[in-house]
Order: structure tokens, then C-alpha cells, then sequence
């Protein structure tokens, strides 16, 4: 019974984060703290003999640690002390796979059911001004972010999430020929939408999952390939008939950026996330194996040290960059577990693509590739990202590692 009910929490997790943060962390407490009593009720100590799990425990108890020696503690342990808590989720999805045999079918229809609607919701919106639920496009520049509201997600949401749809129908694709359909729609429906949300890093994310997806998986790249060919058509139709959106993702890019001929300088994405990585660099700059510990380029951002007045004086909760701000906040040796996971990753991508395109078959699973692809999707270098430590993004980054956890083999070829 416990099996059931977690498992159904698990599958409301796609909803929930769209939602709101609350709910799905909520959610993701609940399992989390299930899995830690299990763990010592079932002696389940085999789930943590893991290259993750031993990366991720280095990197919790080093923020845990560092955050004891900041200026602002209780600050700074609002991000570090309850880390592991994803970890105990990620765990959890492993063993509730091996427990429940329907556990992919119903996540797979729940995340399925959740892509579409989002989408669609998106679409009417981007179209009629607002979506299903009222709600109007987002201020100043009326980007699409559909059932997120005010909150410029959509995208993100979508890029991120998409590579573990793929997963799941690399899984099922011999059971039924409509799993094959109904993935071509979804994969269509989240290029259109991310593109017409205006996230130009999510945009870029989902090409480059489907990079990964067409050239390292073996049964898979076909279905992809054909979805982006469609999805690139539509694109070029909306973009001939919407002057807007076309301006947002090529011509504000290329005047962010400083390509154009009113620039005198060349930006890392814009002026202003130019200014941020500047002032993170010199936290790094200042305390660069340690750094200045979780939470805290918000509270230094201002601090004349730090400050970047050119291109122009900005402070902000965080760089909008993964390794920027981890570097300024957790230094070198916070930094490099997160590295090794992302390089480890990459290895593994590659040696597969290796095997598949010179000895003709693979050493991973089709859904496996898709799994390391949402992990580099998720912690890819060079864009503009949210906070790491904040819990929405978090659920993105740890629901996929959550499919490597299992024990029980999982054939999709």
C-alpha cells in the first residue's frame, strides 16, 4: 500500500511542478523522507553503491560545512542543510521502479498527459492572448509562459523534461504502435512551444537533447529526426507570419550579444548576465577553493567589492550560471563533484556513440542514453541558467537520475 501511494506522488510530479513550487516539493518531501525510513527499516544500503550517490554525498557534506563558516549561517544552510533530501528522492524513483511493476506505464501517462496539456495550453495562449485558465502573456515583452503565469518557466520546464519523455517511450515502444504517435506529437508540440515561449536557452537545450538523442541512440534517432524536420517547417512558418518572435530569438540575440553594428563590445549573452558572471568570477577570485558559501552572492553582490558597474551595476540572487555560481559560492572543490558527474556523463554518451557507430551495437539501452541526455541538458556549461540550489529547478535536475537507480533490468531493445 505505501508502494501505491508513494508511487502516486511520484506520478503528480510533473503537475505539482507546474503548479507551483510548494506542491511539488512538498511531494518530493514526502517521498524523500519515505525512502530514508525504508532505507534503514529494509536495510536498503545497496541502492547508495553508486558513482552518483558517492559524488553527491561529497558535494552535500562540503556545502553543509561551508555554510557553517559564512557570515550568514542560517542563510546560507536554507540551501545546504536540506540538499540530501533530493538525493533520498532520486533513490526513492529507483526503488519504487523495482517495486512497482506499472510504475513507468502510469508515469509515462502522467507525464505524457502533462506535456500536452502545457503545450496546448501555450499554443492558445501564444495565439488569443491569454490561456485556458486567464492568464495573460508575460510582461514587458509578452513572452508565452502559459500555465506558469508570471513566471518565465515554460521553456525550461519543456527542455528539460524532454529528454525523459523520450526514456519512457524508448521503454515502451514495442508494447503499442501508439506510443510511437503520441511521442511524435509530443516531441513536435515541445519544439513549437519552447520556440514560441521566447527562452532562447531553452531552445537551445532542447537542440541540443535532440543532438544527442539522434546521434547516440540506435532505434531512436529516426523517430527525433523526424519530429525536429516537422517542428522546423512550423517554426519557419510561424516565424514568416510573427515578426515578433522572430525578432526575439535571432535579432534581440544578435544585439544581446553585441554583434551588431550599434556595439562597440561583444557580451557573454547580454550586457546584464555579462555584469553577473563578472561579479561572481571575483567571489571566485576571492576565496576560490572554498568560495563564499550557498546563498551568498545574493547578500556580496552589493558589496563594493564585488560590485560591477560596466556594462552596468546589476545584483541579483544568483549569476544565471551553474558553474559561475558554484564557483563563487562553493569554489573549486564544491564545483568539481558537479563536474565529474557532467564529464562522466559526456564519457559515457560518447564511448556509447563509439560502439554504435564502429562496431555496430550499443553498451547502454536506448533509455539510458536519454537519461545521461537530460543530465547534460541539465548541468550543460555554456547558457544562462536558473539558481542551482533553487527546489523547482532542482526537481527537474534529480527526477531523471532518479530512472538510473533502479536494480531491476529495464529492456527497450
Amino acid at each position: 500500500m505505501h508502494v501505491k501511494i508513494i508511487s502516486f506522488l511520484i506520478y503528480l510530479i510533473p503537475p505539482f511542478i507546474v503548479a507551483g513550487p510548494f506542491l511539488g516539493d512538498l511531494s518530493l518531501s514526502i517521498v524523500s523522507l519515505y525512502f530514508l525510513i525504508e532505507t534503514f527499516r529494509k536495510k536498503l544500503w545497496g541502492y547508495y553503491k553508486n558513482f552518483f550517490v558517492y559524488l553527491f554525498i561529497s558535494f552535500y557534506l562540503f556545502i553543509l560545512i561551508r555554510s557553517l563558516f559564512t557570515s550568514e549561517i542560517l542563510l546560507s544552510l536554507e540551501s545546504s542543510l536540506f540538499y540530501c533530501r533530493f538525493l533520498f528522492f532520486s533513490l526513492c524513483i529507483g526503488y519504487i521502479i523495482d517495486s512497482n511493476t506499472q510504475f513507468n506505464k502510469h508515469f509515462f501517462i502522467s507525464l505524457s498527459l502533462t506535456l500536452i496539456i502545457v503545450c496546448l495550453d501555450a499554443i492558445y495562449q501564444y495565439y488569443f492572448g491569454y490561456n485556458f485558465l486567464g492568464f495573460e502573456k508575460v510582461p514587458p515583452y509578452n513572452y508565452t509562459s502559459g500555465l506558469f503565469g508570471d513566471e518565465n518557466k515554460l521553456g525550461s520546464y519543456l527542455a528539460r523534461l524532454m529528454p525523459l519523455f523520450f526514456a519512457l517511450v524508448a521503454i515502451f515502444h514495442k508494447d503499442r504502435i501508439y506510443f510511437f504517435w503520441i511521442s511524435m506529437l509530443v516531441l513536435v508540440l515541445i519544439d513549437i512551444v519552447v520556440f514560441l515561449s521566447g527562452e532562447r536557452a531553452a531552445f537551445f537545450l532542447v537542440l541540443l537533447g535532440s543532438f544527442i538523442l539522434i546521434v547516440f541512440t540506435k532505434k531512436f534517432r529516426l523517430p527525433r529526426l523526424i519530429a525536429l524536420i516537422i517542428s522546423s517547417i512550423l517554426i519557419f512558418i510561424i516565424t514568416e507570419f510573427s515578426p515578433k518572435i522572430k525578432n526575439r530569438m535571432f535579432d534581440q540575440t544578435i544585439e544581446s550579444i553585441g554583434l551588431n553594428k550599434k556595439s562597440d563590445q561583444i557580451y557573454l549573452f547580454s550586457p546584464g548576465h555579462h555584469a553577473l558572471f563578472k561579479s561572481g568570477l571575483k567571489m571566485f577570485n576571492d576565496k576560490p577553493m572554498f568560495g563564499q558559501g550557498t546563498k551568498m552572492f545574493r547578500v556580496l553582490c552589493d558589496n563594493e567589492k564585488f560590485k560591477v558597474y560596466k556594462p552596468e551595476e546589476l545584483c541579483s540572487t544568483h549569476p544565471h550560471n551553474t558553474y559561475v555560481q558554484l564557483l563563487a559560492e562553493v569554489g573549486i572543490f564544491g564545483t568539481l563533484p558537479i563536474i565529474g558527474i557532467f564529464l562522466y556523463v559526456c564519457y559515457i554518451i560518447f564511448k556509447n556513440g563509439y560502439y554504435i557507430y564502429i562496431r555496430n551495437k550499443n553498451i547502454i539501452p536506448d533509455y539510458k542514453v536519454c537519461i545521461y541526455a537530460a543530465i547534460i541538458v541539465n548541468l550543460w556549461p555554456f547558457i544562462p541558467t536558473g539558481n542551482f540550489f533553487n527546489n523547482w529547478l532542482s526537481i527537474l535536475y534529480f527526477l531523471p537520475i532518479g530512472f538510473l537507480f533502479c536494480k531491476k533490468i529495464i529492456k527497450d531493445n
